[in-house]
């Protein structure tokens, strides 16, 4: 009876172990990277929005202190500043949003785990016909 444990099913059935745990692993690890680049995402959102709404309530009381505050020759001009300088705030709050979005490479783990995978069968696939053209027929 030949031996089981050198036969052609044997190393077939191991790799498909091999396939299916590799797999599992890398299912695993792009799972984690969605829920973290889910988090990340909604903490975006709800900070924009929470910086739209403050921006936007600052703006219109400051409009009514300046209105009560200032003779009619100023107010234009405070007005205009005051508006401006809102509009900067606004545009460096968006801005370091953005750059802290920017920073994130999603599944840049599964992506790198997967080149290695196929550098490794690329590897394994040289040897394997090495090993064959060397071998005497």
């Amino acid at each position: 009876m030949p031996d089981s444990s050198n036969g052609i099913f044997f190393t077939l059935r191991h790799t498909l172990e091999d396939a299916a745990t590799a797999l599992k692993t890398r299912l695993a690890l792009f799972a984690n990277e969605a829920a973290a680049a889910r988090l990340l995402l909604l903490d975006a959102l709800v900070r924009g929005m929470l910086a739209a709404f403050l921006l936007g309530s600052a703006l219109t009381f400051f409009v009514f202190f300046l209105m009560r505050l200032l003779p009619d020759e100023a107010l234009l001009v405070a007005l205009g500043l005051g508006a401006g300088g809102f509009f900067l705030a606004a545009f460096f709050l968006l801005r370091t949003t953005r750059a802290g979005l920017s920073r994130y490479a999603p599944f840049a783990a599964s992506l790198d785990e997967l080149r290695q995978d196929i550098e490794a069968l690329r590897s394994a696939s040289a040897n394997a016909h090495a090993e064959h053209e060397s071998a005497p027929h």
